[in-house]
């Protein structure tokens, strides 16, 4: 069973399983038992809140009952939009990633459908557009095939913000590079629904030394005023130390 709410703590919570809260830790006790009893699983979505304008339930929530007449989207089409991976083009890259242009001079797209090959990303950056639903094992998938040829071998996703617990936070060497917001940046070919892109990458390794004095570096005071605190310290007066 699948809930969408545009309220990004609802989803936190609900992914989470637990809360500081006992009112909505108790809540969530509830529903877990629920699941058991009913033999569902309750999977919480959350998507931007122009999302649920477009559904209606926005519009029901303030007494705006849907008639035919209303232009929504059907429900089935509605949900499969909202899993839907983002429409590859070059102008993805070229438009919404100036940093990475400039630092990775030659790349290649890579579909999602085809069979996830090691040797076919090695040595190379690697362009993917996953489903949300699919994110992370493809993470996990390019970062094994990363710590294989670490310093040659890089990859960048186009991900829609949707399940993002499933994916983000899962390497501290995947980057988030930029947020596409579909409603106010251009696209090529725009999604159905503004769901906001997150673009990851994992950035080719580079070898560097580490910091040769770990420890804070001295002091530039006078040596009169060290003389004197010292002095002072040790219970000798002030012009006793300057001489």
């Amino acid at each position: 069973m699948f809930y969408f709410t545009d309220n990004s703590g609802v989803y936190w919570i609900a992914t989470s399983g637990s809360s500081k809260s006992r009112n909505l830790h108790r809540l969530l006790g509830e529903i877990r038992l629920l699941e058991l009893d009913l033999g569902i699983m309750l999977q919480v979505v959350h998507v931007p809140g122009l999302v649920l304008i477009t559904q209606g339930t926005d519009g029901l929530s303030r007494g705006v009952w849907m008639t035919p007449f209303h232009p929504h989207l059907d429900n089935s089409r509605l949900t499969q939009a909202i899993f839907a991976p983002v429409t590859f083009h070059s102008s993805l890259v070229r438009d919404h990633c100036p940093l990475f242009i400039d630092s990775v001079h030659s790349w290649t797209y890579r579909c999602w459908k085809q069979p996830w090959m090691a040797s076919l990303c090695f040595n190379q950056t690697t362009i993917w557009c996953p489903p949300p639903e699919v994110a992370s094992q493809l993470l996990a998938f390019l970062l094994n095939s990363w710590v294989e040829r670490p310093h040659t071998t890089g990859a960048l996703l186009f991900v829609p913000r949707v399940m993002e617990a499933s994916w983000r936070h899962l390497s501290r060497y995947v980057h988030e590079l930029n947020v596409i917001y579909p409603h106010t940046m251009p696209l090529r070919f725009p999604p159905v629904l503004p769901i906001p892109i997150v673009l990851l990458y994992i950035e080719p390794h580079t070898c560097s030394l580490p910091t040769p004095r770990r420890l804070d570096p001295p002091s530039r005071a006078a040596p009169v005023w060290h003389a004197n605190q010292a002095a002072y310290m040790r219970g000798l007066s002030r012009e006793f130390s300057q001489e």
